[in-house]
Parts: structure tokens; C-alpha cells; sequence
């Protein structure tokens, strides 16, 4: 069949290329049929095991020092009214015995006319003939001394006592010396037999 009056469809097809090539100055480009990628791949990330060792805070603890300075118990004070060597007489008096101990006494006697204080343990020393010492006293255990107050011709007394069943000789005077600060106040007893093993005497206290 022959198309009359109207232009053949390849014709027609071609007329068109050729104004799309003409109002653009440039040949077209061919058709692609591939479509380009939407998103570039993305690579896994990358996981690091962590360490298994921990290492635990480190505590340094504080060593605490004691600034103080340690303290240790001395002698009481004396009193105002210490009794002075001028004011006392002392005597040294033979006791008696009962079992297994021997006993002695020591006595102070105010002999002034104003009140005075004593307080201690005096000291008792077993002699030989010769002055070797052959044993002195030590404070009796579990007893304090206290402060007497001794009024005018008041008297105060301690008593001494000596272990007798060890083996160590007799004595054959006692000499008895005052508490601190009265050492120079002394009283010596001739004759006075006390075996000398342990040796003990009693803090002064008021003669009742």
C-alpha cells in the first residue's frame, strides 16, 4: 500500500533526530542501559578486642605516727608543808615474827610546834658488822603511798618485813633511811637480826 499525502513513519522518526541534533549543536548520546550504583559499599568496621588485664588502683595506706611523746609517771609533788629534817626524829623499833616473815618498824614523830606532811616508802637496809649490805627493801606489792599530815607530836609509822625461810644470813644492825627528798634523815639500829631474803616495807601511814 502506498501512504499518500502524509510522510512514512521512518521518515518521520528521522526529521526528528536530526531537530534534537540541530537546536543543540551536538550529536545525541547513545542511550545506557546500566543504572548507576545508588550507594557506595561500605566496609565493615573493625572491632578490637579489648585487653583482658585490668590493673587495679594501687592503695598506699597512710601510716600514722603518733606525735606524742610517750609519757611516764614520776614521783608526786611534794606538799608546801613537806616536813623538813629539823622537824621529825625517826626510830627504827625491833618487832616479832610469825610464820615465815620477820618484822621491824620505823617511826616519825613531828617534834616541832607547826603541822608538816610525809608521804613515801622508806628504805631499809640489813647490814653486817662490817657495813657490807646484805639485803634492801623494796616497796611492798599492791600498796600506794598517801600523804599523812602529822600535827604537832603526831607520829607516822611503816613497818618492814623480811622473808625468812631462804637460807641467807642474819643481819646484825638495820639501817633505815626517809623517803625522797629526806634521804639525809636517817636512823640506824644496832643489833636488830633480820635474815636477808626478801625484803619489803609498807607506805608511811598515820599511827593510830
Amino acid at each position: 500500500m502506498r501512504w499518500r499525502g502524509a510522510a512514512a513513519p521512518g521518515l518521520l522518526v528521522g526529521c526528528a533526530l536530526a531537530l534534537v541534533a540541530c537546536s543543540t549543536g551536538k550529536p545525541a548520546a547513545p542511550a545506557t542501559s546500566a543504572a548507576a550504583p545508588l550507594s557506595t559499599p561500605v566496609a565493615p568496621p573493625t572491632t578490637v578486642a579489648a585487653s583482658s588485664t585490668s590493673t587495679a588502683p594501687t592503695t598506699t595506706p597512710s601510716a600514722s605516727h603518733s606525735t606524742a611523746a610517750p609519757t611516764h609517771a614520776g614521783p608526786p609533788a611534794a606538799p608546801a608543808d613537806l616536813c623538813t629534817v629539823q622537824q621529825l626524829t625517826v626510830r627504827v623499833l625491833p618487832g616479832g615474827a610469825y610464820q615465815n616473815y620477820e618484822i621491824a618498824g620505823v617511826t616519825y614523830t613531828n617534834t616541832s610546834t607547826t603541822e608538816c606532811s610525809l608521804s613515801g616508802f622508806p628504805t631499809a637496809r640489813l647490814l653486817r658488822a662490817d657495813g657490807t649490805v646484805l639485803s634492801t627493801s623494796k616497796p611492798a606489792p599492791g600498796t600506794t603511798a598517801r600523804l599523812v599530815h602529822l600535827a604537832p607530836g603526831a607520829q607516822a609509822e611503816a613497818q618492814i618485813r623480811d622473808h625468812s625461810t631462804c637460807q641467807a644470813p642474819l643481819s646484825d644492825s638495820v639501817e633505815v633511811t626517809a623517803p625522797a627528798p629526806l634521804q639525809a634523815l636517817r636512823a640506824h639500829r644496832p643489833q636488830l637480826q633480820m635474815r636477808a631474803c626478801t625484803v619489803t616495807v609498807d607506805p608511811i601511814a598515820l599511827s593510830s
